[in-house]
């Protein structure tokens, strides 16, 4: 190149330097620019809603959320938990969780989104009607694959929209059970000697709105009152669980099919167990949401807490099943369907 043309260009260049430097990353408009987990907002800016928000960047969000983890999981159900931020003042500060989930130990191509819509509680910073300060602290995904591995990342968004986003983690879902390790307490009839509670929980024959076979366990609360704290719940069953064995805290779960016409921002399942039904274990808390498909809960034994705090285990393998039900807040009107409950290892 001639020196003088050489010249020319250098000049060119420092111009444009000139003209540019004062322009950065900080400077572009990433306003509604599509973005996801696997491509994030720059600093400065969060991915709300599928699009940039400029000022969401996780540093400044007023929810921070802590040790994002697996709780626990069974052959179609995993349990994400995390650590609150129980320091959120006022609680209006707080907009939504919401759960980026897919197979695979790692986010590939575009998530799954968990919301309220499918799990209530994750429209909650605390859950109503427990009688107790309950902040909200896991999820549970349901209706997956046996044996298979699943990416899961939590995200907290403030009342402003700033998005808090979690690392994230992955599990793989337990082997289903071989055929006959199973304890039936309730299919299609009511076991000798049991009975239903309260009276507002009756045995109906519909093959369209059991879960499977022909029948299931419905109730129709009668209390308008949103605190109506009723347990419906089939006792009397006096079954015996020893066939279980040294599986009880390690692979067995209650299995039922849950359905509910109305959302319960608090809910569980109960399961009492003898002598005389004295000691009503709880898993707590769920939500139900409101919607008529079933969901089928899968619940580890082992996270099943007795009246003494401690999950059901080895030292209850002599006892018996005397009662199981759903724990929940009921609105008149609202149906509640119970199906196909039992134990499984």
């Amino acid at each position: 190149m001639q020196p003088a043309r050489r010249a020319k260009h250098l000049v060119v260049l420092a111009s444009l330097i000139t003209l540019l430097g004062g322009c950065g990353v900080a400077d572009l408009d990433y306003t509604d620019k599509i973005c996801s987990a696997e491509d994030p907002c720059p600093d400065g800016w969060g991915c709300v809603g599928g699009r940039c928000v400029r000022g969401a960047s996780g540093s400044n969000c007023k929810i921070q959320p802590a040790n994002f983890r697996v709780a626990w999981k069974t052959p179609n159900s995993i349990r994400w938990a995390w650590d609150p931020d129980r320091n959120l003042e006022p609680p209006t500060l707080f907009g939504r969780y919401e759960l980026r989930f897919g197979p695979g130990a790692a986010p590939a191509g575009e998530p799954q989104l968990w919301t309220a819509e499918q799990n209530a509680e994750l429209g909650q910073y605390r859950l109503n009607h427990t009688g107790a300060d309950d902040h909200v602290a896991g999820t549970v995904t349901d209706g997956l694959q046996e044996d298979t591995t699943y990416w899961a990342q939590l995200v907290a968004y403030d009342n402003a929209g700033c998005a808090f986003t979690t690392a994230v983690v992955s599990a793989k879902t337990a082997a289903e059970p071989a055929m006959g390790r199973e304890i039936v307490l309730f299919d299609n009839d009511l076991p000798p000697g049991s009975w239903t509670d309260p009276r507002e929980v009756q045995l109906v024959t519909d093959q369209d709105l059991a879960y499977r076979g022909t029948s299931y366990l419905a109730y129709d609360p009668v209390c308008a009152d949103p605190d109506c704290g009723n347990v419906p719940k089939l006792s009397g069953l006096d079954v015996p669980i020893s066939m279980i064995d040294q599986d009880i805290d390690k692979t067995a779960f209650l299995e039922l099919a849950v359905a509910s016409a109305g959302t319960s921002d608090w809910a569980g399942a109960l399961l009492a167990l003898g002598p005389a039904d004295t000691d009503g274990a709880t898993f707590e808390p769920y939500t139900l949401t409101e919607g008529t498909d079933y969901r089928l809960w899968q619940i580890p034994l082992s996270s099943i807490t007795k009246a003494d705090g401690n999950g059901i285990g080895t030292e209850d393998v002599g006892r018996s099943v005397y009662t199981v039900g759903v724990i929940g807040n009921w609105e008149e009107g609202k149906q509640l369907r119970i199906d196909e409950v039992r134990i499984r290892w």
